[in-house]
């Protein structure tokens, strides 16, 4: 699966792409809602793995955001 993981402390980030690395995942990470929003519309994704609290753009709002302009890529809210 390609996963999209949105976390903007960078230890969490950092172990969460590792482990879903180690799992056999592509694994791209950003570290808030505007950094991912880019990488949505430019790349093909399966999933979104986001953290809800974050400076700039919180989880949902990015979650509102995705909705609306891709429905059908689903999210988790971490």
């Amino acid at each position: 699966m390609k996963i999209l993981v949105v976390e903007d402390d960078p230890k969490w980030r950092e172990a969460i792409v590792d482990y879903l690395m180690l799992k056999g995942h592509e694994v791209q990470d950003v570290c808030n809602g505007i950094e991912a929003i880019k990488v949505i519309a430019q790349s093909t994704l399966d999933i979104v793995l986001s953290d809800i609290n974050m400076p700039e753009m919180d989880g949902l709002q990015l979650l509102a955001h995705v909705k609306k302009n891709q429905p059908w890529l689903p999210m988790i809210l971490m």
